[in-house]
């Protein structure tokens, strides 16, 4: 079983030194002794660390690991970091896609309603000419009839003043 740290547990099997002793105590190479931590006896898959723990990776194999999962765990961040901002970005552009709709729905009714009043003054103007057009024609006729009472007016009070003047 490997703890937090990567290290191997085993609760029946001997300690990392008494296996290092089996193998002979000139293969065992110290940084005490100027070696290098990385330069230990090797067991067919097992490695021993600077503080001779037993290891199944290498131990720059597993530094270059942690670094990898250390990398991987930021990238998660950062992936998980844009597409917060990038929902939010969307988030935003739909509402302002609904706004833009509302104003462009209220543009038309606007648009509507002043074709609308243009067409109903439009009718009301047509109204009004033709009320006027009556009217003129009534007026005429008027002025006719006028006319034609003042010449009848005058013709009888012509005959009215001839037939007095006879008596």
């Amino acid at each position: 079983m490997e703890d937090a740290n990567g290290q191997i547990q085993f609760s029946d099997a001997p300690s990392p030194l008494d296996r290092a002793s089996t193998l002979g105590r000139d293969s065992i190479v110290s940084e005490a002794d100027g070696g290098d931590a990385k330069a230990g006896p090797q067991l067919d898959g097992f490695y021993f660390d600077e503080v001779s723990n037993i290891r199944v990776l290498d131990t720059t194999k597993n530094t270059e690991t942690c670094q990898l999962r250390d990398e991987c765990k930021e990238f998660v961040d950062r992936i998980g970091e844009f597409q917060a901002t990038v929902g939010g970005l969307i988030e935003t552009v739909l509402n302002l896609s609904k706004a833009v709709e509302a104003e462009k729905l209220n543009a038309i009714g606007s648009r509507n309603l002043l074709k609308s009043v243009t067409q109903q003054r439009e009718a009301e103007k047509m109204q009004l000419l033709s009320q006027i057009v009556e009217k003129q024609t009534r007026l005429e006729r008027l002025r006719v009839q006028q006319s034609a009472l003042t010449k009848m007016q005058n013709e009888q009070e012509q005959m009215i003043e001839s037939f007095s003047m006879r008596k």
